[in-house]
């Protein structure tokens, strides 16, 4: 099976939110339940990251892409590949309770055969 750097993909973004935790913080990404941390918001964007990218070569590898995309709620069709609205508000309920420090766009790199199961 090819790596996924050999798959042609398609960019989404996804919202990550950057919120402080003790002595740490924590990178949630709510549309494909999914984070990580750092003791620096730069290090748990580049520990997101890494995550991330796991978790597409995982499900990719495994064949489950499609099946988990859709099960959070992801819509897939031929043309286009669109996370779910709900997490939006999610990360908005969040930003307005004043626990997140950021809040940035996540580039998400997805195989476009995840769209044709």
């Amino acid at each position: 099976m090819p790596s996924i750097s050999e798959i042609q993909t398609t960019s989404v973004f996804v919202g990550v939110a950057f919120i402080k935790d003790e002595d740490y913080i924590v990178a949630n990404c709510p549309a494909l339940e999914l984070s990580s941390y750092g003791k620096t918001e730069e290090e748990a964007r580049k520990r997101f990251a890494e995550a991330l990218s796991i978790f597409i070569e995982e499900t990719t590898r495994m064949g489950t892409l499609h099946e988990v995309l859709t099960k959070l709620g992801w819509t897939l069709t031929v043309r286009s590949i669109v996370p779910p609205s709900r997490p939006n508000k999610e990360l908005y309920d969040l930003f307005q309770s004043g626990s997140v420090l950021a809040l940035r766009p996540q580039s998400v790199e997805l195989p476009l055969s995840a769209v044709s199961n």
